[in-house]
């Protein structure tokens, strides 16, 4: 290797030695012109770090069981096929029909089914009560949300450790192109995360994201996998952030390539190139809480060639992005070209010495774009949770996609909610909490002594099992369905791959060998008490 390919390392802190496992780990990155293995996502507290900042794995398939490479996926004969991202894949799930893939279905449905719940465009909660709500959910997150406008200046070492060292893959085998890693590799990476580096008292800087950008585990670009011929479910990976997401810099990597940071729903590493530090706190602050902006109501938005950068063409926001607007008044062209027709907005681009400067870009004035928060009702979840039908699944984000907890997080965020990120820490945000235990009646055709559990819930709500989570649609014929993220289910004892947001009823079999019915823990309603509470209602979710 030639002395310009040769990893550069910069000590911290005067007076520290390299011990010979640094010495040891620091030759074996070199030799694998590494460094560059999957960032570290390190999580809070003991508490939120049990779940991560995304779900665990659980029964999710190996790649090669799934097949996920087939153009169809499941061979259920009375099931219309649903379309999974750009490929022509179709995801064929038992009992579903082509009625029950149009949000207008389930939204007619909704209206008059139930005289004691609101109607499907009835405002839950005004502008003022949804901010009162999402603060008392951040409040009760325990450290999964965050505040970061009021983040504090400095971290001391002890803070910083716990943030920033707490997570660990263990001790079990993990695999990459089918090979089991060495461990020396692995422990390579993890003392790249630089505790050496690690001051008595850490200032804590201000930046962003510009471009959509995976936030790692451990500060690696390099996946691992739990098992062998598996190449999706990324141990490293934590979840994946937008562009112009604030972020709070908390630390960088032993070889100077990653830094460690916060944004409101997840700490982990991002490679340094993707973070554009925010010198000024007035313009970090714009993006952090906007007087106005847009909001991405489609399930993603792409930025054109005519948006006004360079920097950003192509940059990609899924559903739930808030974009700044620019202070009025806005320009009347950009490059050239008539801003009439459309929105501008201010989004950070990366400046030659790394700093963010805001750029005024050209959004078009489109159906994927709204202006301020979508009106909080039960008709907009559906809505909007139908408007990402197809997306493909992405764990943690990973792939443009999105998994289960993100899909749920995107479509609340649209209305101005914003939920942890991961299912477990949603089953726990405060709102009607409906306690459910052996819904399996709702596995079959209707049946005059049979009532399904679910009939407390309303549609809109969130359903709730270990690992996962999904948005409860209603019952048509004694069955029970839902819209969710999910990787995969059960038939005739074969893994049959999805990797995509469909409409599913809950009879589907997890690949554990357990309906969805039969999994179920809770239903989440997510409104504030002052609404008349079903017979059912359980209180509220329990920190």
């Amino acid at each position: 290797m030639s002395q310009a390919m040769q990893p550069q390392y910069t000590l911290y802190g005067a007076g520290r030695r390299r011990d010979r496992r640094l010495q040891t780990a620091l030759g074996v990155l070199a030799r694998l012109r590494v460094l560059a293995l999957p960032a570290a996502m390190a999580v809070l507290a003991a508490l939120v770090l049990t779940a991560g900042c995304r779900d665990k794995k659980g029964e999710a398939p190996p790649a090669a069981t799934a097949g996920h490479g087939a153009d169809a996926v499941g061979s259920a004969p009375d099931a219309v096929g649903q379309p999974i991202g750009d490929e022509g894949r179709k995801a064929h799930l038992p009992h579903v029909r082509q009625e029950m893939l149009s949000a207008d279905f389930w939204i007619g449905r909704m209206a008059g089914a139930e005289p004691t719940l609101p109607s499907p465009d009835e405002v839950r909660l005004t502008p003022e009560e949804v901010a009162a709500y999402s603060r008392r959910i951040l409040e009760s997150s325990h450290g999964a949300l965050q505040d970061l406008a009021s983040f504090p200046e400095a971290l001391s070492r002890a803070e910083l450790a716990e943030r920033a060292l707490s997570w660990s893959p263990g001790d079990r085998p993990l695999f990459r192109d089918g090979i089991e890693v060495p461990r020396e590799e692995l422990d390579a990476v993890a003392l790249n995360r630089n505790e050496a580096g690690m001051l008595d008292s850490n200032p804590v800087r201000l930046g962003t994201t510009w471009q959509r950008a995976d936030l790692r585990m451990w500060p690696t670009a390099v996946p691992v996998f739990e098992e062998a011929d598996d190449d999706r479910f990324d141990v490293f990976q934590a979840t994946a952030l937008d562009p112009a997401e604030p972020l709070v810099v908390l630390h960088e990597s032993l070889d100077g390539r990653w830094t460690f940071v916060r944004a409101y729903n997840c700490d982990g590493w991002l490679p340094k190139a993707q973070v554009a530090l925010v010198p000024n706190r007035a313009d970090w602050l714009s993006l952090v809480t906007p007087e106005r902006f847009l909001v991405v109501t489609g399930a993603q938005l792409v930025l054109g060639p005519d948006s006004g950068s360079a920097h950003l063409e192509g940059v990609r926001f899924l559903m739930g992005a808030r974009l700044p607007l620019w202070p009025e008044p806005a320009p009347a062209a950009l490059a050239g070209r008539s801003t009439a027709g459309s929105h501008v907005v201010s989004l950070p681009e990366p400046g030659p010495d790394g700093n963010a400067r805001l750029a005024a870009i050209q959004v078009p004035a489109s159906g994927d774009v709204h202006v301020g928060y979508l009106p909080y009702t039960r008709g907009n979840v559906v809505s909007q949770a139908f408007r990402m039908l197809g997306l493909p699944y992405g764990w943690g984000g990973s792939n443009g996609g999105v998994d289960c907890s993100a899909f749920i997080a995107g479509v609340y965020r649209t209305m101005g909610l914003r939920l942890p990120r991961n299912s477990g820490r949603q089953e726990l945000t405060p709102g009607r909490s409906f306690l459910l235990h052996a819904a399996s009646a709702s596995n079959g055709p209707s049946s005059p002594t049979m009532e399904s559990p679910l009939n407390a819930v309303p549609p809109g709500a969130s359903l709730f099992l270990k690992g996962h989570t999904l948005i409860y649609l209603g019952n048509v014929e004694g069955r029970d369905y839902a819209i969710h993220a999910m990787s995969a289910y059960q038939s005739d004892g074969r893994k049959i791959p999805v990797f995509g947001v469909v409409v599913s009823d809950l009879s589907l079999v997890r690949t554990s060998g357990v309906s969805l019915a039969d999994s179920l823990t809770s239903a989440v309603d997510l409104v504030v008490r002052t609404e008349a509470a079903p017979a059912a209602w359980e209180g509220e979710g329990q920190p």
